[in-house]
């Protein structure tokens, strides 16, 4: 057996290795040929992802625009109409706007109480007519259906 491995020279495993200039180029050709491919299918994969950004991004422009238009309109709502020199000439109508606006608010609020204050006398009104018909002491009332809001007047 010695005598064999000495005419085939073999590589530790047992496989002959055979220099091929025709194999080695064939090898070196489909080697090419998968990075080239592989080149091209991550290309078109890139490609695909950009796209789907694309689209992500054109669905959301109009809202996109319509946030940064508001967040510009609140920016010069909220800044000041005059520049740095003649800032101080708002200062007076600033605080006429502020008046006009407390005292606008102090009367919604006093028309709401007194709307209040109308129904309440309203109802009371009715709770009373209704307790003079059913001949009802103030102790009664729970009995009655709708007046258990008005039971705090028991005292």
């Amino acid at each position: 057996s010695s005598g064999i491995n000495a005419e085939w020279p073999l590589r530790p495993g047992g496989v002959d290795v055979v220099n091929d200039s025709t194999s080695t180029t064939v090898i070196h050709v489909l080697v090419l040929v998968y990075v080239l491919v592989a080149c091209v299918m991550m290309l078109n994969m890139l490609i695909a992802m950009l796209n789907n950004t694309y689209e992500k991004i054109q669905e959301n422009c109009d809202i996109e625009w319509k946030y940064a238009r508001s967040e510009l309109l609140k920016e010069y709502r909220n800044g000041q109409p005059f520049m740095f020199p003649f800032h101080f000439l708002m200062l007076p109508v600033t605080a006429w706007f502020r008046v006009s606006l407390s005292q606008e608010k102090k009367r919604m609020l006093d028309e709401e109480r007194e709307r209040e204050r109308n129904a309440l006398f309203d109802k009371l009104g009715e709770r009373y007519l209704t307790m003079r018909n059913l001949n009802c002491n103030f102790n009664d009332m729970d009995k009655l259906q709708g007046w258990k809001h008005l039971s705090f007047m028991r005292r």
